[in-house]
């Protein structure tokens, strides 16, 4: 959840496309509920540069 959070809070800047977060999602963060609840069908293709990223987290 903290590496589709990073992204779609816009905290990292070289991933503008990223769409933003609904504010509305915030009680679901609140109960700890994993994105892939509702996002299941979600993927990103490969070369985004994600893995560099979070490689450190």
């Amino acid at each position: 959840m903290n590496n589709c959070i990073t992204c779609h809070i816009g905290k990292i800047k070289s991933y503008k496309e990223a769409p933003l977060m609904p504010k509305d999602h915030l009680e679901i963060l609140k109960n700890d509920s994993p994105c892939i609840n509702c996002h299941r069908n979600t993927g990103h293709k490969t070369g985004l540069g994600a893995d560099d990223v979070f490689k450190n987290q």
